[in-house]
Formats: C-alpha cells, sequence, structure tokens
C-alpha cells in the first residue's frame, strides 16, 4: 500500500481499461499532433515504432503487473517466505529468490496464452498506425477477397500461437521451484 504501489495498480487499472484503438488514436494525438515528437504512421525509421510498441505493450503490462502483485501477495504470506525472513535474509533477497520464482509460474503461462490476442491486437495497430505487418496485410487481403491470403495468415497466426503456448508451457515447467528442486 505504498505510493509506488497504488501508482502501479491505478495505471495498471488504466492500462487494461482503454482498448487499444483508442489509446493508439490517444498516442498519435499527444506525440504527434499537439507535441510533434514522433511521426504519426510509417515504418522507415525506429521512431515510427515507439508508439505502436506503447500502444501494444499497455494492456499486457497491466494484466502482467496486476498479476505480480496479487500472487506476490499471496506468496509473501506462505511458510518458506517466513522461514526465510527467520534464517536472517535481507528483504531483497528473500523476495527476489524465493518469492519471486513461485509468483511468475502463472505470469508465464499467462504470456503464453496472450500471444493469441496479442496477434490480434498487432493486427488493430498495424491498421492505425499504417504499419507493413502480417496482420496489416490479412487485412488487405480480406478486403481484395484475397481468401489465400487470410488462409495463410490465419494458419501463421494459429502456428505461432501453438508454439508460444508450448514453450510457455516449456519454460514453466523449467522455472517451478517445485520440479527443479530435486536437480
Amino acid at each position: 500500500n505504498s505510493m509506488l504501489d497504488n501508482l502501479v495498480t491505478g495505471g495498471a487499472v488504466i492500462g487494461v481499461s482503454v482498448p487499444d484503438f483508442v489509446l493508439g488514436l490517444l498516442l498519435m494525438l499527444l506525440f504527434s499532433a499537439y507535441l510533434g515528437w514522433l511521426p504519426p504512421t510509417g515504418s522507415s525509421q525506429w521512431r515510427h515504432l515507439i508508439m505502436p510498441a506503447m500502444t501494444l505493450s499497455a494492456a499486457y503490462l497491466a494484466n502482467f503487473a496486476r498479476l505480480i502483485r496479487s500472487n506476490m501477495l499471496s506468496v509473501a504470506s506462505e511458510d518458506f517466505m517466513r522461514t526465510a525472513r527467520a534464517k536472517g535474509l535481507l528483504s531483497a533477497a528473500v523476495i527476489w529468490r524465493h518469492g519471486l520464482p513461485n509468483a511468475i509460474l502463472p505470469l508465464i503461462t499467462l504470456v503464453g496464452v496472450q500471444f493469441g490476442r496479442l496477434l490480434g491486437g498487432a493486427i488493430i495497430v498495424e491498421t492505425i498506425f499504417a504499419w507493413p505487418g502480417l496482420g496489416r496485410y490479412m487485412i488487405d487481403g480480406l478486403m481484395a477477397r484475397d481468401y489465400n491470403v487470410v488462409q495463410g495468415c490465419v494458419l501463421v497466426f494459429g502456428i505461432t500461437v501453438v508454439l508460444c503456448n508450448t514453450l510457455a508451457e516449456i519454460v514453466g515447467g523449467l522455472v517451478d521451484p517445485r520440479t527443479t528442486r530435486g536437480r
């Protein structure tokens, strides 16, 4: 319940609440129209990538922050955490070496599951920011009624989601302290 905790929680609520297309347009309005710091569309320079990356990452970072916070709060009251503190370990060592590995497991699974949503959001963000990518290529294929392009894009998206979910499960199994203690 510190000031930083309240700030991060408030930012997470805002990040989860604002849809990608609204956030993208608001970022364009702020950073391109009012401040003039960033170009609104295009893909020729690294500066063109900043607003699309901010738009895509906002909701995910908010979800991840909320999940880690709730998991750390639940892990903090566990017996192994009290034992680590009773052994005289520093608070930072208890959090980083004992708490975080146990609290991060659901996050690894969530990253794999959310990757499909990221691809769907990327389609919208690529269209808003005129960023050339597979999502925009698929939208152009839909508009031109080129169903082979749409089927190919859906196949690539599906394979990518399956591979990311599989990778998340493998990494989760490797990171899980309950499965790595015997090694």
